[in-house]
């Protein structure tokens, strides 16, 4: 899977009004997720065919907490449970397709008996 080729920094001076980023097939390293929750006002992410590791997971959440969009198809997140200091308190559209373990997606109520 091909890495993100800027620093993290560098991406958020280019775009500073970014509000959706839909990366497709390609890998955000955790200080990327931080720099992107700390210096963008980002809203909208719709991730397609992304695997995040156990390592990214905490700060992929954390990301997420300022969303109103939330899409994600084809994700695979590492690390199990989503941590139990993350909210997502602005989500108004949360959009899941062959995403979430069970783990994760029981989380959400996803799962029925």
């Amino acid at each position: 899977m091909p890495r993100m080729q800027t620093t993290p920094f560098k991406f958020t001076k280019m775009f500073p009004l970014l509000v959706e980023l839909c990366p497709i097939r390609i890998e955000l390293s955790p200080s990327t997720w931080k720099t992107l929750s700390k210096h963008i006002h980002m809203k909208r992410l719709i991730l397609h065919d992304i695997h995040i590791n156990a390592t990214e997971a905490h700060a992929f959440w954390k990301a997420c907490e300022k969303l109103d969009v939330l899409k994600l198809v084809d994700v695979i997140v590492e690390g199990g449970r989503i941590p139990s200091d993350v909210v997502f308190p602005q989500v108004r559209i949360l959009g899941l397709q062959d995403t979430m373990s069970l783990d994760t997606a029981a989380q959400f109520d996803l799962i029925y008996p």
